[in-house]
């Protein structure tokens, strides 16, 4: 058996689309996590708070909480771990308060960006461990301009990417114009040209 991890997501009931960041998070895993080999990592995905409601009633009853107690049986640590956005940190936590009450010995982690500080999730709500920042780490004097500046959690957000982009990108390329080159033999950088274009470009 290999231990059971499960992640779960929401949207909101404004927005449906796929789980990209969890996703994102399960395929970085998958390729470079110490333990991939010997863990199961399930997404579960709600559209909805109502598919919250369900799996409580019928998955967690019927399939997580058994698995979860076999791996205990077996001396696996199950981990259950909640992204947790403004919109579903209720129905998360209350999620989380059932599975600690029902399966003791299970590892509930919480991230996202509604943690913001682990002092407001670690005491009382049966949560173990907290990832603070998303777990990113930032790369220092790196510059990123275009679409991925304007991705919220690699969700495209249309014409606001747009802007962002243009934005930041003559801001990105100012501040890089002036940083000194290891590779130039001057400190001194040419003015940036901004192209003009009309409108039927």
């Amino acid at each position: 058996m290999k231990r059971p991890v499960w992640l779960l997501s929401m949207d909101t009931d404004q927005f449906c689309a796929p789980p990209m960041t969890t996703g994102a998070l399960k395929a970085h895993f998958v390729q470079f996590g110490r333990t991939a080999t010997q863990s199961d990592l399930a997404l579960i995905h709600f559209p909805n708070r109502a598919g919250v409601e369900q799996w409580l009633a019928d998955t967690w009853s019927h399939a997580v909480r058994p698995e979860a107690e076999a791996a205990l049986r077996a001396g696996l640590e199950p981990v259950l771990a909640v992204s947790c956005y403004t919109w579903n940190v209720a129905e998360f936590l209350e999620v989380v308060r059932r599975a600690k009450a029902d399966v003791p010995g299970l590892l509930v982690v919480a991230g996202g960006p509604h943690v913001q500080r682990a002092e407001d999730f670690l005491y009382g709500d049966g949560i173990d461990l907290v990832v603070l920042g998303e777990g990113e780490t930032p790369v220092p004097g790196l510059y990123a301009a275009g679409e991925t500046v304007g991705l919220y959690h690699q969700v495209y957000t249309g014409s606001t990417s747009v802007l962002r982009g243009a934005v930041f990108g003559r801001t990105a390329a100012r501040h890089l114009a002036q940083a000194p080159s290891p590779s130039c033999h001057s400190t001194t950088s040419a003015p940036i040209r901004t192209p003009t274009t009309s409108a039927t470009d």
